[in-house]
């Protein structure tokens, strides 16, 4: 069914409404604080800025990277409602989560306020947002007629550029939804003269008109229109922001919006372990795992035949590898493709990734019954692999970012040349529209900028370029930091997954990376699974990581009392032992204890190793067991302090 009727229909009923107020009360705000200013905006051009707007949210919401792949017409056919959990995000682990599960639309419904959404890689934060803005746009009355339509701002496309107001800067939230309604201004050129006999000079009132305009824009005008029109503001992927400095501005305006907004409210998605803030008048809830009736009712909407999605789940379930990616809604979409074609579920969830891309790259359009020849007859399935590959690395090393333009392109391109001889070298316009025409893995999401079809799919082939091409000791601290996700990934990727955590745990230890890179690469480790071997080495030296860890810790619980309201860091430090613990099992296979004492025997005393020795705390300090059930102390600090008691005797 075509649904463009339905949805021009409801652009048109929830745009025209009282648009003309809307530009008398911007014009009055204005005249009020800044008389010399007037606002170059008609009611006809807000109108069409506004229509323009929620049609590209609804193409936005409606794009679906594998809606083609089954003979699904759009996100909600197959969209299973996700539960959120309510979090008192980042409490101490020994505090009382109180967490309750909620569908998210229900959520949205009753809650009087912004809305944070956490989830880990895959988890689903997109889609579900996605298929929100899709209801509220084809049904007025689907959240009870509280916003009458929601706009959305994807954060990985802000960056710099030339603002309202003619100048270079970074661009923001408040500055793109300026460009979104077509605010334009004129500040009448004012010369301020000083007294007669006065040595002052002349003063030009333009620049200081100018900065009484940005603030307006931020605390009034901005606002005004956003309450006035009742709308949703979406803000996806707040992960995705990989400037430093539009990061800070992006945190800086969240806490404006939180203070100047009363009817609209605005939906902000976030990966878990990169989101650390702390806003007023938001509620943090953080996507569940699928359950089981959740996958069964997906399985159901995918295969449209209940015999087949019961072979699928029997088949799925006798899978013990993806006992954890199961439930995540991306994975579990990647296996049901590879299953619908293949008939088959690939041995080990690593290859998933290498599986899909292939699909992707291969067959996606034979499923649509194209035949399409290639223009570059030797750019083979193989070479568009290593070539996006190498693509996506250079990218994201030397820009940092997740959207890039036709001229960054062009440059990696021509410097990839050397190696793809094959691909003309002034063509890369035409190459980049192969691969986006023909495979969907690259796409253009705007007029000069072209992104990765999903962040996963960009962080997949990073991890596949340095898994087969690079080694991680010879990568620069600034390097490292750009890419956690992608190191982890590769570490799942790589044929002796122990080995290459060795290596990268060396690399760590020496370049002394942040909390905020060790947050992100343990916890995408601890999602990814990989097929760790039990081997004492690799304990030890993640032993060293954990130490690090929990030496900050102390010195936080020694202050519990005195500071009861910790800082956003504070609390993620617990939440990295936590995982740290599950991940220190997972290698060890539960066997810590006989794994030490050998090393122990080995080396004539753990103090023996690297100069260092192992201190322990006292037993009641309860954030967890890592030694999988034994009762004793805590491995924890490595150098003597007398505050704990030197303790060599590992055994039970």
């Amino acid at each position: 069914m075509d649904t463009t009727p339905l949805i021009d229909a409801a652009i048109s009923a929830i745009s025209s409404v009282a648009v003309e107020q809307v530009v008398e009360g911007l014009k009055d705000i204005i005249h009020r604080n800044i008389p010399r200013t007037t606002l170059n905006l008609t009611e006809e051009e807000l109108e069409k800025n506004i229509i323009d707007e929620i049609r590209k949210t609804s193409n936005w919401a409606s794009d679906d990277l594998f809606k083609n792949h089954n003979n699904h017409s759009d996100i909600t056919s197959r969209y299973v409602r996700l539960d959120l959990l309510l979090t008192p995000h980042r409490e101490l682990l020994y505090e009382s989560q109180g967490q309750k599960k909620q569908p998210l639309c229900d959520i949205i419904k009753e809650n009087n306020g912004n809305t944070v959404i956490l989830g880990q890689p895959g988890s689903g934060k997109t889609t579900s947002v996605k298929f929100l803005v899709n209801s509220i746009i084809k049904d007025p009355n689907f959240l009870n007629g509280v916003y009458r339509f929601p706009l959305v701002i994807r954060l990985r496309e802000l960056n710099k550029s030339n603002s309202i107001l003619g100048e270079q800067q970074d661009g923001g939230i408040f500055e793109k939804l300026s460009l979104i309604f077509g605010l334009k201004f004129h500040i009448d050129h004012i010369i301020r003269r000083p007294k007669k006999d006065s040595s002052e000079s002349p003063i030009d009132t333009t620049k200081e008109d100018n900065e009484k305009l940005r603030v307006l824009l931020k605390t009034k005008l901005i606002p005004y229109i956003l309450d006035t029109q009742k709308i949703l503001l979406i803000l996806d992927g707040f992960d995705e922001i990989m400037d430093d400095k539009i990061k800070r501005l992006v945190i800086s305006e969240l806490r404006e919006l939180v203070n100047s907004l009363n009817v609209s409210h605005f939906i902000l998605t976030s990966r878990t372990a990169d989101y650390k803030l702390e806003l007023e008048n938001t509620n943090v809830y953080e996507i569940s795992e699928l359950t089981t009736n959740q996958v069964k009712e997906f399985a159901e909407k995918w295969f449209e035949d209940s015999v087949l999605s019961q072979e699928f789940l029997k088949e799925l379930y006798a899978k013990m590898p993806y006992e954890d990616f199961y439930t995540r809604p991306l994975l579990l979409t990647q296996v049901a493709l590879i299953y619908t074609r293949t008939n088959e579920i690939p041995s080990k969830p690593k290859m998933i990734y290498q599986r899909i891309v292939e699909l992707v790259l291969k067959e996606w359009n034979e499923k649509q019954g194209l035949k399409r020849k290639s223009k570059y007859a030797s750019f083979t399935v193989e070479r568009k692999r290593e070539f996006l590959s190498a693509m996506a690395f250079n990218l994201t090393i030397k820009y940092n970012k997740h959207t890039f333009s036709k001229d960054q392109l062009s440059i990696i391109y021509k410097e990839l040349n050397r190696k793809f001889r094959e691909l003309p070298i002034d063509e890369v316009e035409e190459v980049i529209e192969e691969i986006e025409t023909h495979n969907g893995l690259i796409v253009q999401s705007g007029y000069d900028s072209f992104e990765f079809s999903h962040l996963t799919i960009q962080e997949y082939f990073v991890a596949d370029y340095i898994v087969r091409t690079s080694s991680v000791r010879k990568f620069k601290n600034s390097d490292m930091v750009k890419i956690p996700n992608e190191l982890a990934l590769a570490i799942a990727l790589s044929s002796e997954p122990y080995l290459y955590l060795l290596d990268i745990l060396e690399v760590i230890s020496k370049n002394h990376l942040d909390d905020d890179f060790l947050s992100r690469f343990f916890n995408r480790i601890r999602l990814e699974n990989p097929d760790f071997e039990s081997d004492a080495l690799i304990v030890i030296a993640l032993l060293s990581t954990y130490t690090k860890i929990c030496d900050k810790y102390i010195a936080l619980y020694n202050h519990r009392f005195r500071e009861p309201n910790y800082r956003p860091k504070e609390r993620q430090t617990c939440e990295d032992i936590d995982i740290l613990e599950k991940i220190i099992i997972q290698v060890s296979n539960g066997e810590v204890n006989q794994l030490l004492k050998g090393y122990y025997h080995v080396k004539n005393g753990l103090k023996c190793i690297a100069g260092m020795s192992f201190i322990t705390y006292e037993r009641d300090f309860n954030v967890g067991s890592i030694l999988g059930g034994y009762d004793v102390p805590k491995i924890l600090y490595w150098n003597n302090n007398p505050q704990y008691s030197v303790n060599n005797n590992i055994e039970k």
